[in-house]
């Protein structure tokens, strides 16, 4: 009886995740060229491009499930926690996100090289008001172009921590004036910005930046070359994937080492087969 009762009860969860793959097969179709086209040119001209509608709620729900299950084996940075590469331990995350084609090609189109995946980062923020923010405050992830994609798992308000970013921070032009006209910048070598730095960068080019409030589902297509932060969280859990994306090119192949992805993807497989292993 209690076999019986079991099927049953993972009979339409099954079907749902049937239902998940196909919406992996989904993203490898891709959108209409003319979005790709609309995507291409903010990037260019801003270094940042909001794709609607990516993810289903019911998806988000699933994925959510999946990151609360696998928890415990995710790395803390302050009120952050984060699972890197979950596309290698959850299929739902590599059919779902992971393996989006769509994404994929919008990458190759903007930087001109081709991309590969390197990493799915899971992201689970808790709301503190004193934190920096997710990815610790402002701060460029390289020099030259680089591209990542960011889906939020729920609704995202201004108190919910969201992903902030410089419009027009990306160009090679604009880094150089900035470094050169600045009177605080301690220089090119530091990645990291302080908000007088910023301040006085939005006053130069005369802008301001851009937050990004959106429901779940979003994806914001992102040159991380510009400047961004994730806002601090005032108030509940915001859940998020970021797909990673390197190039074997020239300088772009450095990406990874130099970000310390390749040692945080180890330190996630590792836990997973420890965590899995006890559970034998």
């Amino acid at each position: 009886m209690q076999t019986t009762q079991a099927n049953q009860r993972s009979g339409p969860r099954n079907v749902f995740l049937a239902g998940m793959v196909g919406a992996g097969l989904f993203t490898r179709l891709g959108r209409k060229k003319d979005d790709w086209k609309k995507h291409l040119a903010e990037l260019s001209r801003f270094g940042v491009s909001v794709m609607d509608n990516f993810l289903d709620g019911r998806w988000c729900d699933e994925l959510i499930e999946r990151f609360d299950a696998l928890e415990s084996i995710a790395k803390p940075y302050d009120n952050d926690r984060r699972i890197f590469a979950i596309e290698r331990i959850s299929s739902v995350h590599f059919h779902t996100y992971a393996d989006s084609k769509i994404l994929n090609e919008i990458g190759v189109q903007y930087t001109g090289v081709p991309q590969e995946l390197l990493a799915t980062m899971a992201a689970k923020l808790y709301a503190d008001p004193n934190a920096l923010g997710s990815g610790g405050g402002w701060h460029r992830d390289s020099f030259l172009p680089q591209y990542k994609a960011i889906c939020y798992l729920t609704d995202v308000t201004a108190d919910n921590g969201p992903f902030e970013y410089i419009p027009g921070s990306q160009r090679l032009k604009n880094k150089f004036l900035y470094d050169f006209r600045s009177r605080l910048r301690r220089g090119p070598v530091t990645s990291r910005y302080e908000q007088a730095e910023i301040d006085e960068y939005c006053s130069f080019f005369d802008i301001t930046p851009r937050v990004f409030t959106a429901p779940r589902g979003t994806v914001i297509l992102v040159d991380s070359s510009g400047l961004h932060r994730g806002r601090p969280i005032k108030e509940g859990i915001r859940y998020a994937l970021t797909n990673y994306y390197k190039s074997s090119r020239l300088l772009f192949s450095e990406r990874g080492r130099d970000g310390g992805i390749y040692g945080n993807i180890d330190e996630t497989l590792k836990a997973y087969e420890e965590m899995t292993a006890a559970r034998r």
